[in-house]
């Protein structure tokens, strides 16, 4: 970079995305902050947008907050204003997706989609930003429907058959439109490739969902074409082949799958942790689905630990054994939580949910066979005692604890503490 380009925000910001695209992410990590040092600051991001977007790929929740955080807080020339407030809604509805805040992130997704394109603001083709943001919206749907079933499953009945019905005709809808802009071969390929474009857009973790729209011999293509145009790109070589590992394991060939998953996790690029915890918990589910709990236990542990938002998106359930205190409200819950999508009632689970009655609530704990708890959550009392202590413990089962460090929060001892999603996101959401 020359020196008058290493001076201008505008032209650091662009490195470090095409550092990212060069698989380079610590690289891109270095130069997105040295975007908002410098005096020039006429981008409007101040390289915040590609560090929240890096962040996020990598797992690092708390790091990429602060980054959101940043990137709301500055100010903007008024002439940039609907650009910036749209992408900023479009990387804060991925962040609230990722930790498990499903009606928010669905809520700002679709904001991103029904708003115009700011296509002055950008040198992207139109088509480029149209599938970024119907992506962002399907995706979102996708997750809701989950969220919304798993809530269906603890209340006895089916969801209200209007929202139901609009939710998934909308999602229906939403995939046609990327089908119809998938008309062009060339914009698949481009969705199939790793890396392809700014680090908050297209990013493998959920480009890999797009099976789902437009069916396993279209995408096995795409994915073959991408992988001989990247043929002198060694480093994407692992996402493709990861891939098409996801693929065998959406054709049923569980054993195929786990071997290219295998094969191809100790090649991906280190800091890809979404990737990764992506692939961990669709293998996981293909090990259990072979009977060997005993292997899948660990992978299904990571995941839990560290994004276990993602089993919404895969629709994939934990296996577990429920066991209650032998208290009416304790028997209810578990017969209401036997039937969750997000669980895999079996004996010989490698996890357990101790359902307990507290007084008039009930309390839920997920943990391990030696003990290690992953999530608790208590309801309120009254009629709905049962299902509002489900419902709070699919969001705390299912939402990433955040590791908050001692420059971020100190504790009495000063030993790392852990937050919820909802206590890191307070400042950006409100109160």
């Amino acid at each position: 970079m020359t020196e008058i380009g290493a001076q201008s925000c505008v032209m650091l910001r662009n490195a470090a995305g095409g550092s990212f695209m060069m698989f380079r992410l610590r690289e891109a990590e270095e130069i997105a902050l040295r975007a908002h040092e410098v005096a020039n600051q006429t981008c409007w991001s101040g390289g915040y947008d590609e560090l929240a977007g890096l962040y996020l790929v990598e797992g690092e929740f708390e790091k990429m907050v602060a980054a959101f955080k940043s990137l709301a807080a500055r100010s903007l020339d008024p002439r940039a204003r609907q650009f910036s407030d749209n992408t900023k809604r479009e990387i804060l509805a991925d962040i609230l997706l990722v930790l498990g805040k499903v009606d928010d992130g669905y809520r700002l997704a679709g904001q991103v989609y029904a708003q115009p394109e700011r296509l002055g603001m950008i040198s992207t083709d139109w088509r480029r930003a149209a599938l970024e943001r119907t992506m962002g919206y399907w995706i979102a749907l996708q997750v809701k429907l989950a969220s919304d079933a798993e809530e269906s499953a603890v209340r006895r009945f089916d969801p209200p058959s209007w929202h139901h019905a609009m939710l998934v005709f909308e999602h229906w809808a939403i995939g046609r439109e990327l089908i119809q802009l998938f008309d062009d071969d060339d914009l698949l390929v481009v969705a199939a490739r790793p890396n392809m474009d700014e680090t908050y857009n297209l990013q493998p973790f959920k480009t890999m969902q797009l099976v789902d729209v437009v069916g396993l011999g279209v995408i096995r293509k795409a994915v073959a074409i991408g992988r001989r145009i990247d043929t002198d790109v060694p480093a994407s070589a692992a996402y493709f082949d990861l891939y098409d590992a996801e693929l065998d394991y959406r054709a049923g060939d569980l054993a195929r799958a786990i071997t290219g998953a295998d094969s191809a996790l100790p090649h991906l690029q280190k800091e890809e942790a979404l990737v990764r915890w992506r692939t961990l918990a669709w293998e996981a589910d293909a090990l259990r689905a072979q009977g060997k709990l005993a292997a899948a236990a660990p992978l299904y542990h990571e995941v839990l630990q560290k994004f276990p938002s993602v089993f919404r998106l895969l629709g994939v359930g934990v296996p577990v054994s429920i066991h209650g205190d032998g208290s009416a409200l304790a028997g209810e819950a578990t017969s209401r939580l036997s039937r969750s999508p997000r669980f895999a009632v079996m004996t010989g689970a490698p996890f357990a949910i101790a359902v307990t009655a507290r007084g008039a609530r009930v309390e839920l704990c997920l943990t391990d066979a030696v003990g290690y708890q992953f999530a608790c959550a208590t309801g309120g009392d009254g009629s709905d005692a049962v299902v509002s202590a489900l419902d709070a413990f699919h969001a705390a089962a299912f939402s990433p604890k955040i590791n908050v460090n001692q420059q971020d929060l100190q504790s009495l001892d000063g030993s790392p503490q852990r937050a919820s999603a909802d206590a890191v996101l307070k400042g950006i959401l409100g109160p």
